[in-house]
């Protein structure tokens, strides 16, 4: 806190000096307020972006949704919903995505700790046993062959059909 300390004498010094008080106190003060956000305002504009993901004809549910631009450098994601509905995400939680082409990605694993079997001693346990619960290529930005454009009107309608079967696979991670 700031104290400022007027001595004055006499009512027409007396009213220069609080109003230099008023003007000074206000000039400091408006250095302090929120202003706006140089990070914020220079985020690309944004446009809805929502769709739906299936597996063998089912709502996917619990996968993670990844849009890469092909060109530019901001990307959006989102979690799918029980009926496999996904809302896209890039600086805020459902904020959308920049229109754009993009290459996408889905991943849904089941991941399960188990003791290292070479040391059970370890904490926490390092060997997990990892299910990915669609084809692990779905995964890989340059094998999953999904593709999506993204209009400047924006998007509610992305549909993503996956098929095939879950891969299942050990892995030893590194607990350095």
């Amino acid at each position: 806190m700031m104290r400022v300390d007027v001595n004055c004498k006499g009512s027409g010094l007396l009213a220069v000096c609080l109003s230099c008080t008023v003007l000074s106190s206000s000039l400091i003060l408006s250095g302090c307020s929120g202003g706006s956000d140089r990070w914020k305002d220079a985020r690309p504009p944004l446009v809805d972006a929502s769709g739906v993901a299936t597996f063998n004809g089912t709502p996917l549910e619990g996968a993670v949704v990844t849009f890469r631009p092909v060109e530019g450098n901001y990307a959006a994601f989102g979690r799918t919903e029980a009926n496999g509905e996904f809302y896209l995400t890039t600086f805020d939680d459902g904020d959308g995505a920049v229109a754009g082409e993009y290459n996408v990605t889905v991943t849904k694993l089941d991941i399960e700790l188990q003791e290292n079997p070479d040391n059970p001693q370890v904490l926490p346990p390092i060997y997990h046993s990892e299910q990915s619960m669609i084809p692990a290529t779905y995964g890989i930005v340059d094998e999953s062959g999904l593709t999506a454009s993204i209009s400047s009107d924006g998007n509610d309608d992305l549909l993503i059909e996956l098929v095939g079967a879950p891969e299942k696979k050990n892995v030893l991670a590194d607990n350095r």
